[in-house]
């Protein structure tokens, strides 16, 4: 893999994974600490799914983003970047005997709820819950990430004496 490949998946590994421990531990660990009535934390709690779930989403469309015009890969190494990334993910869904390998399930249970759990709330149809609905959303949205390019407005320069005279003014 060439070095953009691998900045790609550096970049997707700590962004997915600040938002996989944002929204399973750091978030459930403030609500419980501060929030002892248990009504108001379950609502707190299904407002941080939400949340956390539609950060997700933005996440995916600025990676394809950020693959296409942060690093200048194509569709097919953005994909082999996205594939090498999440198919642990689905290891983790795979059992290994009886049991699930424990660390890539652990992962891939946070994943799957970091992308599709917020959906349960408005949803509740049994194809949510098919393993392949993350992968399919996520790569999804990853993709037309790819078409939008994200670009700053940038300001047009101010002469000196225009700067001056902004400045006199206040």
């Amino acid at each position: 893999m060439d070095g953009a490949r691998w900045r790609l998946g550096i970049e997707m590994t700590f962004v997915l994974s600040a938002a996989f421990i944002l929204k399973e531990w750091f978030f459930p660990f403030i609500i419980w600490f501060w929030f002892q009535t248990t009504d108001l934390a379950s609502t707190l709690l299904e407002w941080t799914a939400i949340m956390c779930g539609v950060v997700s989403w933005f996440i995916y469309l600025g990676l394809g983003s950020s693959a296409k015009y942060g690093y200048k890969l194509r569709l097919r190494d953005s994909f082999f970047v996205f594939l090498t990334f999440h198919l642990p993910l689905w290891i983790g869904f795979i059992s290994y005997g009886d049991q699930p390998i424990p660390i890539l399930h652990l992962f891939a249970n946070g994943w799957y709820r970091l992308t599709t759990e917020w959906l349960h709330l408005f949803f509740s149809t049994p194809l949510i819950d098919h393993p392949t609905i993350p992968w399919l959303l996520s790569f999804s949205l990853f993709i037309v990430g790819h078409l939008i390019q994200i670009t700053e407005k940038r300001m047009p320069k101010i002469s000196k004496e225009k700067r001056k005279s902004l400045d006199e003014n206040e």
